[in-house]
């Protein structure tokens, strides 16, 4: 197991695709603080007016931070798609088949990648959410007194952000190992944040919220960064976070071994 670790980090550090993130990476981290700014000063005189209907926006550099755990848009939706090529070029290049050949179980090869693709997908998710909170707080300010709690909300929305990026990677290395064609991981990675995304703001949007769909929604990623946004962040709600995350990890990790252990290499 750990030579496959070791050849598969190896791997991703030498594509291509690493310095591609990187850069995207860093291009939004950049952009996205200068935007809000931008849009702040645009917008200046209507703040007070949108605050007064109950429709703030909010440029701050907290904001821009948690923002950084979108699962739709910006880097959310572009590095597990970029993840899932990489795993996919591993069978379309005949690497998966020489591990097979060499003697390692579908099993461990399945893992291997998955480990490697959920550990990097969270470090650049790192990388990605401090640069956020650095540039953001820089230019448009923290939006507040940076006191112990608001420390201790920060390694939560990290630690939170990390298990939420590894089960994107997750599903990421189970449509890739599945289908093994890239075009078709890329539909389905989009697709299913579309969903998440979409179905995160139902409750927002229904005025008569059910109280079993809101319970519900509380396991949505997009659901729970919406929370995080506001004042309901609730150590109840970080904890359902960090469970579900866990939680589809483990689903798509047995489902898509399972299936890989079956299934024909070409």
């Amino acid at each position: 197991m750990s030579d496959l670790l070791r050849a598969d980090y190896y791997r991703i550090k030498k594509d291509v695709i690493l310095v591609i993130s990187l850069i995207i990476i860093a291009f939004f981290a950049l952009s996205t603080p200068a935007l809000s700014l931008l849009l702040k000063k645009l917008l200046i005189d209507s703040i007070g007016e949108l605050d007064g209907m109950n429709l703030g926006i909010s440029f701050t550099g907290k904001y821009v931070f948690v923002s950084s755990l979108s699962v739709s848009n910006n880097v959310g939706l572009i590095l597990p798609v970029l993840i899932g090529i990489i795993v996919c070029r591993d069978f379309s290049s005949g690497t998966v088949r020489n591990k097979i050949i060499a003697g390692h179980s579908r099993l461990r090869i399945y893992l291997s990648s998955l480990v490697t693709a959920a550990s990097v997908g969270a470090a650049l998710f790192l990388i990605y959410s401090l640069l956020m909170l650095s540039f953001g707080s820089l230019l448009l300010g923290y939006g507040s007194a940076f006191t112990l709690s608001e420390f201790v909300y920060v390694l939560k929305v990290l630690l939170m952000g990390t298990l939420m990026y590894s089960a994107l990677m997750a599903f990421a290395v189970f449509f890739a190992a599945t289908t093994r064609r890239v075009g078709l991981t890329i539909v389905l990675q989009i697709a299913i944040a579309m969903i998440v995304s979409i179905l995160g703001t139902l409750p927002m949007m229904l005025p008569d919220c059910p109280e079993w769909l809101e319970w519900l929604s509380r396991l949505n990623p997009s659901y729970q960064l919406l929370l995080a946004t506001s004042d309901k962040f609730s150590t109840d709600l970080f904890v359902t976070s960090l469970l579900s995350s866990v939680a589809y990890i483990s689903i798509s990790a047995a489902a898509g071994s399972l299936i890989f252990r079956r299934a024909e290499l070409k």
